[in-house]
């Protein structure tokens, strides 16, 4: 009839519990049997107390739960082109904020494109993205795109070919550059006559 003893089974088996038991002289309270169970058990059940603990009396502790804003229902999509964040919130009408927060994996608010990447959506908003796919990836594409520095295989050193990573071109005419060991973002830069920056 002791939880404890329970939650102690549950963690190191029913037969530690009874050896320690044993050990004790035949003790069946937890306490008593405490210094005879292993060590990873001593730790399990004080925690799993202390977990309850704090889940009932956390506010006589002024530990508060913040509210989120993140939408409780989300879905992923999978795409496979380039896209901004912008082209998504404006046309499917979700803050930009909201898009970034389920999404932290994409740096300045891009999908590079050229392989599948998922992207995480409120789940309110899912259909609408897929009625409006075409004219999400179109919207704006050239005026968010254009202005961004593209490293292609016209720029490229060729004195410095050979002494670098790897270098090819997509289909739609952007240069990768497969890093080799050693190499620093300040030598792929001037490699490419770019800054560090507009990698």
């Amino acid at each position: 009839n002791d939880w404890n003893l329970v939650i102690a089974a549950y963690n190191c088996g029913p037969g530690n519990v009874n050896k320690a038991i044993r050990r004790s002289g035949g003790k069946t309270d937890y306490w008593s049997i405490y210094p005879y169970l292993p060590r990873e058990t001593r730790g399990y059940v004080p925690a799993f107390i202390a977990v309850n603990y704090v889940m009932s009396y956390y506010c006589d502790h002024n530990i508060c739960p913040l509210e989120t804003n993140i939408p409780v229902n989300t879905d992923t999509i999978q795409v496979n082109q380039r896209l901004h964040f912008k082209q998504i919130t404006e046309i499917c009408n979700i803050g930009i904020e909201e898009l970034e927060s389920l999404n932290p994996q994409y740096k300045k608010d891009i999908i590079p494109g050229g392989k599948t990447y998922n992207l995480r959506l409120p789940y309110e908003q899912l259909s609408a993205f897929i009625d409006k796919q075409d004219t999400i990836y179109t919207h704006r594409e050239k005026e968010l795109f254009n202005n961004r520095t593209t490293v292609t295989a016209s720029t490229r050193n060729p004195r410095s070919a050979s002494s670098g990573g790897t270098t090819y071109t997509s289909a739609d005419g952007v240069t990768y550059h497969k890093i080799k060991n050693g190499e620093t973002l300040s030598v792929i830069a001037k490699r490419y006559r770019v800054s560090v920056n507009d990698l």
